[in-house]
């Protein structure tokens, strides 16, 4: 029941932070920082012919908490930049899977210490008292 538990729990652990190198794959990071995350509302002043003024990179490839990128978009004639990270509850979501994993390794670790056979308590006693 523990093992179950913290298998299904790692498995969605790794995935959050995984998912977003997965994404990037092999689009440039301009194309990734801007379909990830939309052009930041700072750059609202721009003409929407004006956008390609608008270069994005990332600048953190693996984000602990939250995990995820993040990007960097900067104008590059006013040299405004403006950097975006991932969602907040990312973070929040981590902090529960890796607990989760922790309390259900320890579980197993404790139960598995506990549920012994009889055979198997025999053979300890046998051990014990032939040293």
């Amino acid at each position: 029941m523990f093992a179950l538990t913290a298998v299904a729990s790692a498995l969605p652990l790794a995935w959050l932070y995984l998912a977003d190198l997965m994404a990037l794959n092999n689009n440039p990071q301009w194309t990734w920082c801007t379909n990830r995350y939309g052009d930041p509302e700072q750059f609202d002043y721009l003409q929407p012919d004006r956008t390609e003024r608008i270069g994005a990179a990332v600048v953190d490839f693996w984000g602990w908490y939250p995990p995820g990128m993040t990007c960097r978009f900067g104008d590059s004639h006013t040299g405004i930049t403006v950097v975006v990270g991932p969602e907040h509850w990312r973070g929040h979501l981590a902090l529960a899977l890796a607990a989760v994993v922790a309390l259900s390794v320890a579980g197993y670790i404790v139960t598995r210490k506990r549920s012994r056979t009889p055979k198997q308590r025999e053979t300890e006693r046998h051990r014990s008292a032939d040293r």
